[in-house]
C-alpha cells in the first residue's frame, strides 16, 4: 500500500478559531530542493515539513488533527459519555472540524469530520474521479430535526455521564454510502453510536477500505489531545517493545545513536518474564545503555538513569525510525528538545535519503531553530503566530516573491521578523 499525505485543515480547535488553519504538504515542480520532495502518484509531496513560531503560539495544535484521527479510527468507546478529546475552541459554540487530503494507493481521498467533545456532527468521505471531481464515498450527517426530539432546551443541560447517556442516545443522523465502495449498511450507520466513528466501525466489521485507511493514515507522533507528551514508562515499554520485534530496526538505531557521541557503545533490551500475585505470566521490557570505561572495561546502566537528552534522543529515533520502516506520517513536538543543534539535521536527512526512506514517510515537526529554514527552503516551512488569543498559519511560499525569493537568506529575514512568527519583546 503506498499512502502520502497532502494536506489537512481544522477550525474551532485550541486556539484557531472559524478561519482556522490550513498545512499544505505538497510542493511544485519548480522546488529545486528535489531531495526534500517525492512524487508519489502523480502528487509531489513534502517529506519534511517544519512548523515554527513563538511559544503559545499554536504550533502543537497543528500537529493534532492526524493524532485524533489515528485514535478515532481505532477507537471503541466503553460507553456513550466518552469523550472525543478534540480540544474545541473554548471562546465558540461551534463544532471542530478536521479535514485531510492524502492520496492512497493511486487515489486521491478526503475525509472529514466535524464534531463537539461529545458526539459527530457529520463525516464524510470522498474520491477524486477521473473527471477531477470528488465522488462521496459515504455521508453521515446528524439530522437536525430529529435529533433531540421532545426534549427542551432545559433538558439538554449535561450534567453527568447519565445525562450524557440520556442525551446522546436522542443524536439521529441520515446516512448513505455507495455500496460498490464501502459495503457498511445503514442499519449498521444506525446502530453506530454518536461519539464512533462510521470509519472505526466500518473497520470492525471487515469493510477493507475503511480497514485500510485506517491503517495507512495511522501516525507515530509524541503528541495526544492533551498536547506533547512527556517521557513515560509505557511509551518507553512500547518502544521496547517495538525494536525487539524488529532487529534491523534496532540495529540501525544503535548505530545512529553510537555515532552521536552520547556515550553509550550498545544498548541491549532483555525480555523478562515473571508471575504475579495470581499465577499468571507477565512480560516486561529492561533497557540498558552500555557503557565503556578508559581501560575498555564495560558496564550496563538501566536507561532511567541515563541522561534527559540521552532518552529523548532514544524515543525521538525509535519513532523516527518506526515511521521510515512502515511509511508512515511522524508527527513530532519540538523536534530538538533535549538535543544538540548538530543532532536535529541528521535525523532530516534520514528522511531526505531514499535508502533511508524508501516508502517516502514524511515527518511534521515543530521546533524553534530558525537554522533549519534556508536547509528546508520556503515550500516546507510554516509560521504561527497568535494574536488576541486566536492563532494563524501560513507558509512561507505565501509570501510575494519579492519578500521571501529562493536564494533568500530566509533564516536572517525570519530572525528579523520580516515573516512575523517571533515574540514581541
Amino acid at each position: 500500500m503506498s499512502f502520502a499525505l497532502l494536506w489537512y485543515e481544522l477550525r474551532n480547535l485550541g486556539s484557531y478559531g472559524e478561519d482556522g488553519g490550513f498545512i499544505d504538504l505538497r510542493t511544485t515542480a519548480k522546488d529545486s530542493k528535489t531531495q526534500l520532495w517525492a512524487d508519489v502518484h502523480g502528487q509531489k509531496v513534502n517529506l519534511i515539513t517544519a512548523i515554527m513560531g513563538a511559544n503559545a503560539s499554536g504550533k502543537t495544535t497543528l500537529l493534532k488533527p492526524l493524532s485524533f484521527l489515528t485514535w478515532l479510527f481505532w477507537s471503541i468507546p466503553a460507553k456513550l459519555s466518552d469523550q472525543l478529546y478534540l480540544n474545541i475552541n473554548r471562546t465558540t459554540p461551534e463544532p471542530g472540524l478536521v479535514k485531510v487530503g492524502f492520496v492512497f494507493n493511486g487515489k486521491v481521498y478526503t475525509y472529514e469530520i466535524e464534531a463537539w467533545e461529545g458526539f459527530i456532527a457529520y463525516e464524510k468521505l470522498f474520491v477524486k474521479g477521473n473527471n477531477n471531481k470528488d465522488t462521496y464515498i459515504f455521508k453521515r450527517e446528524m439530522d437536525p430535526v430529529l435529533s433531540f426530539q421532545g426534549m427542551t432546551e432545559d433538558e439538554l443541560v449535561i450534567n453527568n455521564d447519565k445525562d450524557a447517556e440520556k442525551i446522546l442516545k436522542l443524536v439521529k443522523y441520515n446516512y448513505v454510502e455507495k455500496r460498490e465502495l464501502f459495503p457498511f449498511g445503514g442499519v449498521e450507520a444506525k446502530r453506530t453510536p454518536a461519539n464512533t466513528s462510521i470509519m472505526s466501525a466500518a473497520r470492525r466489521i471487515g469493510v477493507s477500505l475503511a480497514a485500510d485507511i485506517a491503517e495507512a493514515i495511522s501516525c507515530t507522533t509524541n503528541v495526544s489531545a492533551a498536547g506533547r507528551l512527556l517521557y513515560s514508562e509505557q511509551i518507553m515499554a512500547n518502544a521496547c517493545e517495538f525494536l525487539y520485534e524488529n532487529r534491523d530496526v534496532f540495529l540501525q538505531l544503535k548505530k545512529i545513536i553510537r555515532g552521536w557521541d552520547l556515550g553509550l557503545s550498545d544498548i541491549t533490551i532483555e525480555l523478562k518474564k515473571e508471575q504475579d500475585s495470581n499465577g499468571r505470566e507477565e512480560e516486561y521490557y529492561v533497557l540498558y545503555g552500555v557503557h565503556e570505561r578508559e581501560d575498555g572495561e564495560t558496564y550496563d546502566l538501566p536507561f532511567t538513569l541515563e541522561s534527559a537528552g540521552t532518552r529523548s534522543a532514544f524515543l525521538r529515533l525509535q519513532q523516527i525510525l518506526q515511521s521510515l520502516q512502515e511509511g508512515k506520517t511522524c508527527f513530532i513536538d519540538e523536534l530538538g528538545d533535549d538535543l544538540h543543534p548538530h543532532m536535529v539535521k541528521p535525523i532530516l536527512e534520514l528522511f531526505a535519503g531514499r535508502d533511508t526512506n524508501p516508502h517516502c514517510a514524511q515527518l511534521v515537526f515543530t521546533c524553534h531553530k530558525p537554522e533549519l529554514i534556508n536547509y528546508l527552503g520556503k515550500y516546507r516551512v510554516i509560521i504561527c503566530e497568535k494574536k488576541y488569543n486566536k492563532s494563524e498559519c501560513f507558509r512561507l511560499d505565501e509570501f510575494p516573491s519579492s519578500e521571501a525569493r529562493v536564494d533568500d537568506n530566509l533564516a536572517a529575514k525570519y530572525l528579523a521578523g520580516t515573516f512575523g512568527g517571533v515574540p514581541d519583546l
